[in-house]
């Protein structure tokens, strides 16, 4: 320590003649322009003072601008874009090659059809007609009874297809169970056509109350139909089936259920196998798989519980009279 401070002090001084220590010029200059930035400072700070002092002193005017007060802040909701109600909006394409049967663009079209597919399959499964159209927000039954209609066939031509319908009665109840009781059925999209062609400058239609029809298969895996109506119960059999419904688009009225095709109708041998080609083609057409989870999760529904004794449920008498009321209802509609 004792020679850093030697080293530093014999920097700044030198021993004269006499021995005593000098400053160095340099050493001398620079302590001299020290002292003279110190004096500059305090003289600029002192007339800063003096200058505050007097304008602090002089009364000012104080003038205020008018301004408008900022316009409240209004949160704006993001738009939705409503999905097209006109089927004229609608584009119909070809999953993969030309098809009589194509899929809906925009998809969100199928959410409306698939609240009716919702209805008939709450119907088969406890809800009695008038509860599921209540529970789903209609305002009517979803239905029209059709007994014939024409769809196109694969050489551009027309077909005329046999129709038959469920019995409309708002009170009828009915189940398609397994033999465990369970509930067993479900639906899946198999493509839509518009009900009108184009040919040069001329324009053809047909099923005119319906600008778009779609076709959704019912995978029915039941061996029992249970009916319940007006105290009556029966316990039909029955075989697992695929067959084929048709619904239409009315821009009043919205999708109807027009009625099962009588053909084709195809028995199913293996549920899994159905299952996984259902949702395989619900994929392609941009749609759903339209089954009892499908029912719970988006419409909260779930089957209704079957009468205790609907096993036993097999006199004929009680599917007659049950038949008996299904036909005096229709007679009072259709009059």
């Amino acid at each position: 320590m004792k020679s850093l401070y030697e080293a530093i002090l014999n920097g700044l001084t030198y021993r004269d003649l006499a021995g005593r220590r000098q400053l160095r010029l340099f050493a001398v200059i620079a302590i001299t322009i020290f002292i003279l930035l110190i004096i500059l400072g305090l003289a600029a700070l002192l007339q800063r003072s003096e200058m505050m002092q007097d304008v602090s002193s002089i009364p000012l005017p104080v003038e205020y601008q008018a301004t408008e007060p900022p316009a409240p802040q209004v949160e704006v909701e993001n738009s939705v874009e409503l999905c097209p109600s006109d089927p004229a909006d609608w584009a119909l394409a070809d999953i993969v090659l030309d098809m009589n049967y194509k899929t809906i663009q925009p998809a969100c079209v199928y959410t409306d059809l698939g609240k009716t597919v919702a209805w008939v399959m709450a119907i088969r499964s406890g809800y009695s007609r008038a509860d599921a159209q209540e529970l789903l927000g209609f305002d009517e039954m979803p239905v029209a009874l059709l007994d014939q209609i024409s769809i196109p066939n694969e050489g551009d031509g027309l077909d005329e297809m046999s129709l038959r319908f469920a019995p409309p009665h708002p009170d009828l109840r009915e189940w398609r169970v397994d033999q465990h009781g369970e509930i067993s059925v479900a639906y899946g999209l198999r493509g839509c056509f518009r009900t009108s062609s184009v040919a040069g400058n001329r324009i053809a239609t047909w099923n005119a109350d319906y600008a778009v029809i779609c076709v959704v298969v019912e995978d029915a895996n039941n061996i029992f139909t249970v009916y319940s109506l007006d105290g009556h119960l029966y316990s039909a059999h029955s075989a697992p089936m695929r067959s084929y419904l048709l619904f239409g688009y009315s821009e009043e009225l919205g999708w109807l259920w027009l009625g099962t095709q009588e053909s084709p109708k195809i028995a199913i041998d293996d549920w899994q196998e159905r299952q996984s080609e259902r949702e395989t083609v619900a994929l392609l057409f941009d749609a759903e798989d339209w089954d009892a989870d499908w029912l719970l999760a988006t419409r909260n529904l779930s089957y209704q519980e079957l009468p205790e004794d609907w096993l036993a449920a097999r006199d004929d008498a009680e599917g007659a009279a049950i038949l008996a009321l299904l036909d005096a209802y229709l007679q009072e509609v259709w009059q």
